[in-house]
């Protein structure tokens, strides 16, 4: 498949994250949401997918959900939710820099890395991932 959101997708929705909750009171510092080299926050991802969703772009992506309230955690139980039939990803930030995204199919988990070729990733490699870096959402499907 091709690209779902691209780097001008990405900074017209940090623009617009942010002129929205300047209307809702809130002044946010670019900063903190857009870095040089393509870092984009947690805030500014959910808004560009729901933004796209809301201009129909997406056809069938149409109900996916970040789960940003529900982070997955470096445990067993917590992290078995890339199981779940509704969880169609888990996208996690390493170190503020760089997003990866752990996609199961047929069984498998897959590490996907704009950086390198997809890779088949174990459950406790999963796990380890989470240790370390501990920015983790599901990507839902609103079904």
């Amino acid at each position: 498949g091709g690209s779902l959101l691209n780097a001008d997708d990405m900074t017209a929705a940090c623009t617009e994250y942010i002129a929205e909750m300047a209307r809702e009171g809130t002044l946010e510092r670019r900063s903190i949401h857009e870095l040089p080299g393509g870092w984009y926050s947690e805030a500014v991802l959910e808004f560009v997918l729901r933004m796209k969703i809301a201009q129909h772009e997406l056809g069938a992506a149409a109900k996916l959900k970040v789960d940003l309230n529900n982070p997955i955690q470096a445990t067993q139980a917590s992290a078995a939710r890339i199981y779940d039939p509704n969880t169609l990803g888990v996208i996690l930030n390493k170190n503020q820099a760089h997003w990866i995204t752990f996609k199961m199919s047929g069984g498998t988990i897959w590490l996907l890395d704009s950086c390198g070729e997809p890779e088949v990733c174990s459950f406790p490699k999963f796990l380890e991932y989470l240790h370390v870096y501990r920015h983790a959402f599901a990507v839902m499907d609103e079904c």
